[in-house]
């Protein structure tokens, strides 16, 4: 039961962080004045979801996408980061 209830809400965060995406103004996504910008907010919230979710830090699968400069990211460069929004 308890899993069930993790399960649920986890799925139902996940949902209204897509709609936040999805919903998000273009000029808020990379507004260099927001010291913690939308997409990396976004980007962040994912990946701990697939960390978690993940049976173990070995089983996780490597993201092809990295954060240039942000070293809790990685450094690779993105490129168009406007281009993988939903």
């Amino acid at each position: 039961m308890v899993d069930d209830v993790v399960l649920f809400r986890s799925q139902a965060a996940l949902k209204m962080l897509r709609e936040a995406v999805g919903g998000c103004l273009d000029w808020l996504w990379a507004n260099p004045s927001d010291r913690s910008r939308f997409w990396a907010v976004a980007y962040h919230g994912v990946f701990r979801a697939d960390l978690h979710s993940s049976p173990s830090q070995e089983a996780l699968k490597s993201w092809e996408i990295r954060v240039q400069g942000h070293p809790a990211f990685g450094g690779d460069p993105l490129g168009d980061r406007t281009k993988w929004r939903p």
